[in-house]
């Protein structure tokens, strides 16, 4: 407030918030429309209340800052080199804004946000918001900057050459990325991810054959990614090489030759000890083993090698031993005629070939020779290995003694049994023996032979000589067995009998027969082998019988005859009623008796029934009241019952049955049945049948109908054969039946079909199909062009077209099923052309001023371009921009990416980018018309150039050196100094293909001064200011010049008016030289001329 007052209130809002002598109220903490105050009191304490004043209070804006990155971390504040950075402020309208880096302005004005890519590491960020003249500053945000990783991509194999970039299929090959400050590495070969992941190496086998382009993608731990350039690998098939032929053994010593149809290989043996193996293949046994015979070829470094298994067979080795049990002791060397001999080889061989002297004796895979000689000799042996490997053994000597020799044996050749025959032989000295001692016995000494039991025997004599060697000699002696006497006939006998025969064996001599107890009535004489006896008396009673058989033998027997007690009425027992047919019908009466006698009525007896059989099985074939009766005799007395018994048998009629119903449904048809008919039996009728040949089942008509009706499910598909069994009735007869209705029930079809694999490319082998379900349908498919066999579902990729198909499995209508079709996708891929190749205009060649190039492409269309950095070539079109790259030689790749499980292809082609030429030929120039060879070409430049050549377009004017860019002269003619200038060109010519540049200078010719100083002059001694210029005259000038003499001039620069006052010495000299000079334009030098004055 005013100054000069006792005090003073200063007051907010109408309160004091300070009094005083102050008249300054300062304060920070004003609001917005307060209004400021101020109560002045004077030194005679008046008060008056100021003027008050509102105040206005701008907020100090926001200086809130956001920092927004997307690089490696988001939003952290530290980004790879060249990553965009946003900042922005708070957005407020009316403020301004100052972003500074490092405290250095970088963007001015009302927008709130501001971006860079060219932030270095450690830069700090600021922004100042100013708004009614308030001011705020951000906190600073600090920007670290991360570099991208750096390095290339190495790789390390050691298939052929190593590290040269191409290996062998299945070989491993080890990609390492730099690893120094990074964390995640992301291998792709083609364009696929291989491995992702910390590991900076990535190790593969299974690159495919062909050329691959290998990346990585390499993050550092700061998460900025570089992707290192490609590297190509090319992988190589093995070669194909065909299998060893030819044998796969030879014996020691020997030689074979074995074979490769894919020539220019090596051969080798695992083993050169067992064998080895020259150039051409000619193996050579060296000793008994096995060893592995190899053959290598190699293409592309790539070597394939075949392996076989090879055999030497050792030769047969080792002596014959001979081994016999001969003569006095064993292998004595003493060896009896006709004893066994055993000559045995060594075993273990396949074929032995003995030879007796020159002879063969034996030839087989046994080792041994078992002769039984008379006469010595030498014995070898041919050995043969399973290998077929022969060596011969022996020969080995050896000696045969002969043995005794003996008479036949004399004496009784039969005997029997208990008795005894003598028998004897002229050697005395030697042994008997029996070869059966249960038939015969002899004495070791004397020769006596005693009969044991029937049958023959060999007795045998034996004498042994000094050598201890043996002769035998021996005979058949038959030891005939006593009669077996046999008596045959009634016993016990029935009360009463006659006629009882009794019978011993026929053919024999002096027959006995001998009876107490009864009569002869017929037989029984020496002569007969029977005899007919009435046992008329009463006790005991017996019969005897003895006689002489063929070979003199005797003996006896006898029987005891008893009385047996009277027979029963037999029982009989068996079905009744029957049915008409019934078969095993069984009757049965007592058992154990003899002599059974049957008797049937209305039936065919089928088992049993005979004189032996208590029961009797009975087909009744006749309807009706039939019968069947039995009688017998006791099995001990073989006396018979008074009377047969007789059982009467009911016979029924069969019934008869029909099936029908045979149909074919479909799966899950309604209403089908098969019927059951019965006829000629008595209803209710019951039916038996199965299905298919399962288990039995039954069904019954009504007691008012003969038919009944099956309800056939027909859930589940197949051919159901409802087999009728039999019939039966009311009565309980039943009869067999056969009959079938077929039903056939048809799956509802349903399907399904695949191809495994798809898409296919065209270069693929033909593909079947997966189908499952219902078989039998055939394929189509659309649109056209899929090569489809139309019964299996067969695709041949090779002869469709390119593109996606339907293919559709159509099962036909069929057992009552409508037609059915399901569908599936198949992709056909164009396999590409192995023939494509790419070309660039004028053999690839440009300048680098050049327009667009567009690429031709002879092949499959598709791939992707790519070049060695500094082309710059559109990698979908193919294009390249010559005058946007940089000049050099690049490779131009095209590649198209295996896709549709086609094999991807790769193929280039150069390009060259040659630098335009550049021409200057440098400041335009003047000169002056005097002038000769100028030199032209002074601040002239060119670059890549051929050649140049200096031109002008004036008319005479002489250019020497003209293909010199700096040393070109030029000396005008009288044309072109007439013209006042002309135009010289600079042509420079580029390097191929490139066209040649101009550039031009104008030489503008300047007329040179002249000067005519004019007739000389003469004075009187005395003048001054003499006018001097009589007859001078000047051109081509700029301002012309008097001078010399030691006088005084006027108006020297005038042709016209200028004056001369020569001094007294000039005067005394009376001459004085003065001289006129044309100052000449530029460029152009002055003239200069002198004429005298004389006084």
């Amino acid at each position: 407030a005013t100054a000069g007052y006792t005090n003073y209130a200063f007051k907010l809002n109408g309160i004091t918030v300070q009094s005083g002598l102050s008249n300054t109220f300062n304060t920070t903490a004003l609001n917005n429309g307060v209004v400021v105050s101020v109560e002045v009191t004077n030194s005679n304490s008046c008060v008056i209340t100021a003027n008050s004043i509102t105040v206005t209070v701008n907020p100090i804006p926001s200086a809130l800052m956001n920092v927004t990155e997307g690089s490696g971390i988001i939003n952290d504040n530290a980004i790879c080199v060249g990553a965009n950075v946003t900042f922005q402020a708070t957005a407020n309208a009316g403020a301004t804004f100052v972003f500074k880096v490092n405290g250095m302005p970088m963007q001015s004005g009302t927008s709130n946000i501001y971006s860079s890519t060219t932030l270095n590491n450690g830069d700090q960020a600021t922004v100042e918001v100013t708004k009614n003249g308030c001011t705020a500053v951000s906190a600073v945000e600090t920007i670290t900057v991360y570099p991208y990783p750096a390095g290339t991509l190495a790789f390390s194999e050691n298939s052929g050459t190593a590290n040269d970039g191409s290996i062998c299929i299945g070989s491993n090959i080890t990609f390492t990325a730099p690893q120094s400050g990074n964390n995640n590495f992301v291998f792709k070969v083609d364009g696929n991810i291989e491995q992702a992941g910390a590991s900076n190496i990535y190790s593969t086998t299974a690159l495919t054959t062909g050329p691959h382009s290998v990346v990585v993608e390499v993050t550092s731990v700061n998460g900025c990614t570089t992707i290192f350039d490609a590297v190509l690998i090319v992988v190589y098939n093995y070669p194909v090489v065909a299998s060893i032929t030819g044998p796969v053994q030879v014996c020691e010593g020997s030689s074979v030759t074995l074979a490769n149809a894919t020539s220019g290989g090596n051969w080798s043996s695992s083993n050169p000890t067992v064998a080895t193996i020259n150039p051409s293949g000619l193996v050579s046994g060296i000793s008994g083993g096995t060893t592995v015979i190899s053959y290598s070829f190699t293409t592309n470094g790539c070597e394939t090698i075949v392996t076989y298994n090879f055999t030497v067979n050792a030769l047969p080795t080792g002596v014959i031993t001979i081994t016999e049990n001969s003569g006095i002791t064993a292998n004595d060397g003493i060896i009896c005629s006709g004893d066994g001999i055993n000559f045995t080889a060594p075993s273990g061989y396949s074929n032995y070939q003995f030879f007796y002297g020159s002879i063969e004796v034996s030839n087989g895979p046994s080792n041994v020779w078992p002769p039984a000689l008379t006469t010595g000799g030498q014995v070898s042996v041919v050995v043969t290995t399973s290998a077929g490997c022969i060596a011969s053994l022996g020969p080995v000597n050896f000696n045969v003694n002969p043995l005794p020799t003996l008479s036949s044996i004399t004496g009784t050749m039969n005997v029997c049994v208990n008795a005894i025959t003598d028998l004897d032989n002229a050697q005395a000295g030697g042994v008997w023996s029996s070869s059966n001692t249960t038939i015969a016995t002899v004495n070791p000494a004397n020769g006596e032979v005693t009969g044991v039991s029937a049958g023959m025997v060999n007795i045998n004599y034996t004498y042994t000589n000094a050598n201890n060697c043996s002769s035998s000699v021996n005979t058949i002696v038959t030891v005939n067995a006593l009669p077996l006497i046999t008596l045959n006939g009634p016993n016990p006998i029935c009360p009463g009998s006659t006629n009882n025969v009794y019978t011993t064996e026929s053919g024999q001599a002096n027959y006995v027969w001998t009876i107490v107890g009864g009569v002869i009535t017929a037989g029984g004489t020496s002569t007969d082998d029977n005899v007919t006896v009435t046992w008329n008396l009463t006790g005991t009673r017996t019969i005897f019988v003895n006689y002489t058989n063929a070979n003199g033998c005797t003996a006896t027997t006898s029987a005891t005859i008893t009385n047996a007690p009277s027979t029963p009425a037999p029982s009989l027992s068996g079905p009744s009623p029957v049915c008409l047919n019934s078969t095993n019908n069984i009757y049965t009466t007592d058992a154990g008796k003899i002599d059974y006698d049957w008797t049937v009525t209305g039936g065919i007896v089928t088992g049993g029934g005979t004189a032996t059989d208590n029961t009797i099985t009975i087909t009744w074939n006749t309807i009706g009241t039939q019968s069947v009766s039995i009688n017998y005799a006791d099995a001990g007395t073989g006396c018979r019952s008074a009377n047969p018994t007789i059982k009467n048998v009911i016979v029924h009629p069969l019934p008869a049955a029909t099936i029908s119903g045979t149909a074919a449904v479909c799966q899950n048809a309604s209403g089908i049945v098969v019927t059951f008919t019965g006829s000629g039996g008595t209803v209710p009728y019951t039916f038996t049948f199965n299905i298919d040949g399962g288990a039995s089942q039954t069904i019954s008509t009504s007691i008012w109908s003969s038919s009944v009706s099956y309800f056939v499910p027909t859930g589940t598909p197949g051919i159901y054969n409802y087999n009728l069994e039999s019939v039966s009735d009311n009565t309980g007869c039943s009869n067999v039946q056969p009959g079938t209705a077929t039903v056939t029930v048809t799956a509802q079809p349903n399907a399904s079909i695949a191809y495994a694999g798809s898409p296919f490319c065209t270069t693929s082998t033909p593909v079947s199909v997966n189908q499952t379900g219902t078989g039998g349908g055939s394929y189509s498919s659309s649109p056209a062009g899929l090569g489809i066999n139309a019964s299996s579902g067969l695709i041949t990729p090779g002869s469709s077209t390119a593109g996606t198909y339907t293919v559709t499995y159509s099962v036909a209508p069929a057992g009552g099923c409508s037609l059915y079709t399901t569908t599936t996708q198949v992709t056909i891929t164009q396999a590409v052309n192995p023939a494509t190749t790419i070309s660039y205009p004028s053999s690839g060649s440009f300048c680098s001023n050049a327009s667009l190039q567009n690429v031709t492409i002879s092949g499959t269309s598709g791939g992707t371009f790519s070049s060695t950095t500094g082309l710059i070539i559109n990698a979908s079109t193919g294009q390249i921009d010559p005058s946007a790259s940089t000049p050099g030689n690049y490779t131009v790749t095209y590649e198209i990416l295996p896709a549709g499980n086609c094999a991807g292809f790769i193929t280039t082609t150069s390009v060259s980018i040659i630098q335009a030429p550049s021409a200057s030929a440098g400041s335009n120039m003047q000169i002056c018309s005097d002038a000769s060879n100028v030199t032209i070409g002074a601040s002239a430049s060119a670059l890549n150039y051929s050649s140049v050549l200096w031109t002008s377009n004036g008319s005479a004017g002489t250019i020497t050196n003209a293909s010199s860019l700096n040393g070109a002269t030029y000396t005008p003619s009288v044309a072109d100094i007439a013209s006042g200038g002309i135009i010289l060109t600079l042509i420079i010519n580029g390097n191929s293909p490139c066209a040649s540049v101009q550039s031009t200078i104008t030489v503008s010719i300047t007329g040179a001064a002249t000067a005519v100083a004019g007739i000389d002059i003469h004075a009187c001694a005395g003048l001054s200011n003499v006018n001097i210029t009589a007859g001078s005259s000047a051109s081509n000038y700029s301002s012309v010049m008097w001078s010399g003499g030691a006088g005084t001039w006027s108006n020297a620069t005038s042709l016209t008016t200028a004056t001369y006052s020569p001094t007294a010495a000039e005067q005394s000299a009376g001459s004085v030289s003065i001289t006129l000079t044309a100052i000449g334009n530029s460029p152009c030098g002055n003239a200069f001329v002198v004429k005298t004055m004389y006084i």
